[in-house]
């Protein structure tokens, strides 16, 4: 089996997709989540979260996005979602990088 990219963005800034855009956003808009690179991005805190699969190629990328006041979170979601994410999709041989701001990178 063809080793996977499993690529971690943790922004702990609450940043959005919007004009301003944090440096995570910029590299998650930049990666590719293909069968061979899976995705995750977390904007922190006060957020809720879609998912979006590709039913062609089988690329699973989850995408947390801010909108105050929907849904508050607390720091221990914040990370357990995130490793709740990679042991999901973690298969041994798989290279995992994580990349944090701020909370995120805490």
């Amino acid at each position: 089996r063809k080793r996977r990219n499993i690529v971690l963005l943790l922004d702990g800034t609450g940043k959005e997709f919007c004009d301003k855009n944090s440096n995570l956003i910029k590299l998650h808009t930049v990666l590719k989540a293909d069968e061979d690179q899976f995705l995750y991005y977390s904007s922190g805190l006060g957020e809720f979260r879609w998912a979006v699969k590709d039913r062609q190629t089988h690329a699973n990328t989850q995408v947390l996005s801010c909108r105050p006041a929907l849904a508050l979170r607390n720091f221990d979601d914040f990370v357990c979602d995130a490793y709740a994410y990679l042991m999901d999709y973690y298969t041994p041989g798989d290279h995992v990088f994580i990349f944090g701001y701020s909370r995120g990178a805490y």
